[in-house]
């Protein structure tokens, strides 16, 4: 477990001044997000995060420079950013600066700058740039801010924001509704209380999580039941994990491999689905074989990792529901791939229906199969409770 209280828990700190004053302390929040990050890509990452607050407190429409401003104090520090940047850029009189420019991210590039102190530090600064073999001014400083399109940039990210945040608590609440952190890492108060607001008690603690799917291991954040209901506009921790903040660096950097995974698999299907297995998976077999309450067949195929497909089945073998990640119905569901077929005796039934109509016909015939976004990962461990929940659920129907 990592304590929100100790190493993380520093970050709520600085989230707090930025949810208090907004864009003015846009430079003083970053400051203090490089002294706490490893990375460059790390740093600019939580630009979605702090953007959103820029365009809440501020009318970014009428933003008039074509790129941000953000001072970095020690030259140490301006070398992690530098390693990841688009670009890096020197002068003699002003100093050095790192442009980022994922407009995905953030409408304006940002521009991470070093100030030479003196003439020494000056000096001092060019024969470290020379050891380092950093390459400086080697691209365009134009073509990386993109000044042209700036206003159009900022336009588009206006009218797509309601839709982002819409999109945030959708996905949200489909990972704690979905999803289960067995086999993960909590960062949680040691005293139970929300690690947002400072206040709640763990009563009422909930949690959020993301998936690192390197490493397979899932992070969850417990917060209390008014910040997670809070609008997830104004929730930036949220904002942070829904773009998969990297968290490796606090975690072991090795990538699990697919028998791994089958193997801890395996046990998950025993211990939490509390299901009798008639097959394990292993080196040469992908798919586990199992019996659920006497009346339900679990086919789970892990072939490789993101690769999977869950089916519940009758004994008889007459599929129910089915988790997958292959990649369409695009008009269905909206966090590609990962889905389920809810009901799959009724889309049969659609299906062979559908041909006999006319191709107009049919096809608004189709859109009646119940097809839905999952939230999965393609980690058992972590899946486990969609397939729990769907089980309960089959169960009172009475099927």
């Amino acid at each position: 477990m990592i304590l929100s209280n100790s190493r993380i828990y520093d970050l709520n700190d600085i989230i707090n001044k930025l949810q208090s004053n907004g864009y003015e302390t846009f430079t003083g929040f970053t400051k203090d997000l490089i002294e706490t990050s490893d990375t460059g890509q790390t740093i600019d990452t939580y630009i979605p995060m702090y953007g959103c607050n820029i365009i809440k407190h501020t009318d970014i429409s009428n933003f008039d420079s074509d790129y941000l401003n953000i001072n970095v104090e020690s030259f140490d520090n301006y070398i992690k950013i530098a390693k990841d940047s688009n670009g890096n850029f020197l002068n003699i009189e002003n100093g050095l600066f790192s442009i980022y420019n994922d407009f995905e991210r953030f409408p304006v590039a940002r521009l991470y700058i070093y100030k030479f102190k003196n003439n020494n530090d000056t000096q001092d600064i060019l024969k470290k740039l020379l050891s380092l073999n950093l390459q400086c001014n080697s691209k365009d400083f134009d073509t990386l801010i993109n000044a042209t399109s700036v206003k159009q940039r900022i336009e588009e990210y206006l009218k797509t924001l309601d839709s982002r945040f819409e999109k945030l608590t959708k996905y949200t609440q489909g990972k704690i509704d979905n999803t289960s952190i067995i086999g993960g890492m909590v960062i949680a108060r040691e005293d139970s209380i929300c690690p947002v607001c400072n206040k709640n008690k763990s009563t009422e603690i909930e949690e959020i999580s993301f998936t690192n799917y390197k490493t397979g291991i899932q992070v969850s954040l417990e917060v209390c039941n008014d910040c997670l209901s809070y609008e997830a506009k104004d929730n930036q921790l949220l904002n942070f994990m829904f773009h998969e903040m990297n968290l490796s660096s606090i975690l072991e950097q090795r990538e699990l491999t697919i028998e791994e995974i089958r193997e801890i698999s395996n046990k998950i299907v025993t211990l939490y689905l509390n299901a009798e297995i008639k097959r394990e998976a292993s080196h040469t077999n992908d798919t586990i074989t199992a019996i659920v309450k006497n009346k339900y067949l679990l086919k789970l195929r892990l072939t490789k990792v993101l690769d999977y497909g869950y089916t519940i089945l009758t004994l008889n073998e007459i599929e129910l529901i089915r988790f997958d990640s292959a990649n369409h119905h695009s008009d269905k569901i909206e966090f590609m791939p990962h889905h389920i077929h809810n009901d799959v005796i009724e889309e049969e039934k659609i299906k062979e229906e559908a041909k006999q109509l006319s191709r107009k016909k049919s096809k608004e015939h189709k859109s009646k199969i119940n097809i839905t976004d999952s939230f999965l990962t393609g980690f058992l461990g972590i899946d486990y409770t969609s397939i729990k929940n769907k089980i309960e659920k089959l169960d009172n129907k009475g099927i």
